[in-house]
């Protein structure tokens, strides 16, 4: 039974991390692509 909700926390963890990760990527793709439009 504990096993199983430790495993439902890593998971969430997992979940959230992945999020930010992809946020991140996100907000650099975005600034990135501004910078691309003020060059041309």
């Amino acid at each position: 039974m504990f096993e199983a909700e430790d495993n439902g926390k890593i998971m969430r963890k997992g979940i959230v991390k992945k999020r930010r990760d992809n946020e991140k990527g996100f907000w650099k793709g975005l600034e990135e692509f501004e910078k691309k439009l003020k060059d041309d």
